[in-house]
């Protein structure tokens, strides 16, 4: 129950984070950087999440995996989903 708690704590915190930067393609306008910290927060509450049913070494790794692959992955949906609305 805490990892998927984790895992969808740290996919909103990153995608947080992705709307914030000034080279997102999801809004015309990024969201205000006071947002950041409210996603940082999650990472962490995201950590202490994992922290319950992981060690501390496991947890901290695992939600770095996490926020690398979903980084990785949001901007490319996010040019897959604009490059299907405007090809129409």
């Amino acid at each position: 129950m805490f990892e998927l708690l984790a895992i969808l704590l740290a996919f909103f915190a990153v995608s947080v984070l992705y709307l914030t930067n000034k080279y997102q393609y999801l809004t015309l306008k990024p969201a205000q950087k006071k947002y950041r910290k409210w996603a940082y927060g999650l990472i962490l509450l995201s950590t202490l999440s994992l922290l319950v049913t992981m060690s501390l070494l496991a947890s901290v790794y695992s939600v770095i995996v996490v926020i690398m692959l979903i980084g990785a992955m949001l901007p490319f949906f996010a040019l897959l989903f604009k490059g299907a609305t405007s090809e129409s």
